[in-house]
């Protein structure tokens, strides 16, 4: 039986194969160029990666929740030992497509697994669901930072062969969740005919789906790529224009992902609700605003700071509040419905956000991008407060 103990397992293999796969990341187009790939085609590989997650990340959420979510998750770290390996012995154009595909399957696997049974252990007791994703949060955002920089220092040394690295310590979390976490299988399924379950599982879908409130929060968190994408993709050019070294960038994405833990320690001490929602919102327009027209390079950065710290905030905020809308034995579902929905907006985003590079400055374009998300985010909260009054009276 599941306990609040073997979250710490769960947690440590999450860091280990955080830690794994962020290794290579810091010299990834590096390692790719040796390979003899050419720069246009970098981005052809991630297309694949892209189209395994959209593929299969909502049927491996189904499958989550009929069957055995411990299984599903160790399925995820294998197959992500499988595509290290191709990544790492593979050196055509083809082949690496493959394996591509075969690293983003591992990632769409892994999607509602776990994570789903310790929110449901937690469902009940809202301070410790909290602690539970903030304390997955930081061990993720302190994985990917020592995966990057000691991977990029490693790779001067031996090359390549860090991805070797990589699948030890993909090894090792498999043990510990293979060893010391128990299986949880759906109750449900072993007490019914499957056919039965599967009937009734997906009427639950179909009328969950139906929920006004759940596809507002589909909706609200995927308009946050509104902010991320653009983001990630321009930032050094971002802060390049506003006379920021290039030589800083190494410690600058340190910073970065050093806010996913601030944002996680000061989610734990806010209450999450709609209008706390409404407030950071309110703050992130006017930081956007006062970034638009500020030139000093230390207020911009200390600006953008916050800014990444507020939105990341906000969306935990979004996270709890889709995980305690939905009932436990879908949860792994509409947890991989959601992330396929928000890698479709993404897709669309980039697409928008080519369209202002090409009309206009990357300062106006970023400005844009973050009006719209906060529009549509303010209108939808508001909408959601209203209803709840409305019901209240």
């Amino acid at each position: 039986m599941l306990t609040d103990k073997h979250s710490k397992y769960y947690i440590t293999s999450l860091f280990l194969c955080e830690l794994a796969r962020t290794f290579p990341h810091a010299v990834l187009s590096i390692i790719l160029i040796n390979k003899g790939i050419k720069l246009e085609e970098i981005a052809a590989i991630q297309i694949f990666y892209m189209l395994a997650i959209i593929l299969f990340e909502f049927p491996s959420g189904v499958i989550s929740d009929l069957f055995n979510r411990k299984t599903v998750y160790i399925c995820s770290v294998l197959v992500s030992i499988v595509s290290y390996l191709t990544i790492y012995k593979f050196n055509t154009f083809g082949l690496l497509c493959i394996s591509w595909f075969i690293y983003g399957l591992s990632v769409a696997i892994s999607s509602g697994t776990i994570d789903v049974s310790f929110t449901n252990l937690y469902k009940n007791d809202a301070l410790r669901l909290k602690k539970f994703i903030s304390q997955a949060q930081i061990a993720v955002s302190i994985a990917a930072i020592i995966g990057g920089f000691v991977g990029s220092r490693f790779y001067l040394y031996i090359d390549d062969n860090i991805y070797l690295i990589s699948i030890f310590l993909y090894i090792i979390s498999f043990f510990i969740v293979l060893l010391f976490i128990p299986s949880n299988y759906n109750a449900d399924v072993q007490n019914r005919k499957i056919n039965q379950y599967i009937k009734k599982f997906t009427n639950d879908i179909v009328n969950l789906l139906k929920s006004k409130k759940l596809m507002e929060l589909f909706i609200l968190i995927s308009i946050v790529q509104f902010f991320f994408q653009p983001f990630y993709q321009y930032w050094q050019l971002l802060f390049t224009d506003r006379n920021i070294l290039p030589s800083l960038f190494g410690y600058l994405y340190t910073v970065f992902r050093l806010t996913d833990i601030i944002a996680s320690k000061l989610y734990e001490k806010i209450k999450p609700s709609y209008k706390n929602s409404i407030i950071i919102l309110l703050i992130i327009i006017v930081l956007i605003s006062i970034n638009y027209i500020i030139f000093n390079p230390y207020l911009y950065l200390l600006s953008m700071t916050i800014l990444l710290t507020l939105v990341m905030i906000y969306l935990m905020n979004l996270d709890f509040c889709l995980r305690e809308s939905v009932d436990s034995n879908i949860m792994g579902t509409i947890i991989s419905l959601n992330s396929t929905i928000n890698r479709l907006f993404s897709i669309i985003i980039l697409a928008i956000v080519s369209f202002l590079v090409n009309k206009t400055n990357l300062n106006t374009m970023f400005f844009v991008t973050i009006t719209i998300f906060v529009g549509i985010s303010l209108i939808l909260n508001l909408l959601y407060l209203k209803r709840s009054k409305s019901i209240e009276t």
